[in-house]
């Protein structure tokens, strides 16, 4: 498979290096990792080992490639960027069979259908995560997992999804195919919120969330608050493995939903994954824009638009509104100066 990832961040390079060992794969992006990756390949960090990739070309001018032709597209790119990445790909888009967006939100999937067609558009959500080292190298940060669906299936999409679903499983990414491309998508906004909610206001890492008892009511009302929205919005969520959205907030007593909570907190110690954060809590540690328009805000816009009371959402996206609004523009070093972190 020749394979094109848009995004040279901590994801794109993750899976442009694991990819690579048996597809072509090439990296479009903007950024001085292009450089880096052509003069040094993709080094992976992991529990178990260390491993440099050199089998990655990156280039960040899209004429170089006006006249290749890929069968895959994978956009893993900030949100906020997400037009920029798009326009400039769009005189090649007609060389490419199909695509999709490892990004967060559900944005993502309208821009994508809009960029490459609904008959090539693959749905598709991801909870693997990576992130840099200082020295440059890409730790792989959280051995997730893969949902994939098709916004209209043909013979020759449902069996290029199989394949598609098999090379994400050969490289030790488990996927899963759904039937529902919508609720798919919204499934992870629904989780990754409620994980934003509590992980960008305490800046503590996943199993330290999930050991606390008070930390966990949160969290699930956060939940709770974003399945209203969903179904105000017409969308059935569905529990998916990794994000059992409908089992934790419906199915489960509080008490019993927490400790489903508590077992996902022991698995992350056991696997070594004391740092896994919420992506947004990283960038508010990093100090840089983050993603809440996409992912959070989007809950409470609609939220807000439908009347709804969704108080953990309201409270949560004000504050981290709040604090985004002070480093980027006002007071840059104040989480430092007054030592909040």
């Amino acid at each position: 498979m020749k394979i094109l990832i848009a995004g040279t961040g901590a994801l794109g390079m993750l899976f442009a290096a694991y990819l690579s060992e048996k597809h072509e794969v090439q990296l479009f992006g903007f950024s001085k990792n292009v450089d880096f990756i052509n003069n040094n390949g993709i080094k992976v960090i992991t529990p178990q080992s260390t491993k440099n990739y050199k089998n990655v070309r990156a280039f960040s001018d899209p004429k170089l490639i006006k006249n290749e032709k890929f069968d895959l597209l994978i956009v893993v790119v900030k949100s906020f960027s997400t037009k920029d990445y798009y326009d400039a790909l769009g005189e090649i888009k007609s060389n490419i069979s199909y695509a999709l967006s490892f990004q967060n939100g559900i944005k993502k999937e309208e821009e994508l259908i809009n960029f490459i067609g609904k008959d090539k558009a693959i749905s598709s959500a991801c909870t693997i995560g990576a992130t840099f080292t200082d020295k440059g190298a890409v730790k792989y940060t959280s051995p997730g997992f893969i949902w994939l669906s098709l916004y209209e299936k043909t013979n020759p999409s449902a069996k290029f999804l199989e394949n598609l679903s098999q090379t994400f499983a050969n490289i030790n990414f488990p996927t899963n195919i759904e039937n529902d491309p919508y609720g798919l998508v919204w499934n992870k906004l629904v989780f990754y919120s409620a994980g934003a909610a509590v992980g960008c206001l305490t800046l503590l890492p996943y199993h330290m969330i999930w050991n606390s008892k008070s930390l966990c009511k949160v969290f699930l009302d956060a939940l709770k608050e974003g399945k209203v929205i969903a179904e105000s919005e017409g969308v059935k969520l569905f529990d998916m493995k990794g994000l059992e959205v409908i089992s934790l907030t419906t199915m489960l007593s509080e008490d019993e939903a927490t400790e489903i909570l508590n077992g996902k907190a022991k698995q992350l110690e056991t696997r070594g994954l004391r740092d896994l954060r919420v992506s947004m809590s990283v960038d508010i540690l990093r100090q840089k824009k983050t993603e809440l328009e996409f992912t959070l805000g989007e809950l409470y816009h609609r939220g807000v638009k439908n009347k709804l009371i969704t108080p953990v959402i309201h409270t949560s996206y004000h504050i981290i509104k709040g604090l985004e609004e002070l480093y980027l523009n006002k007071e840059r070093n104040f989480l430092y100066k007054y030592r909040l972190i």
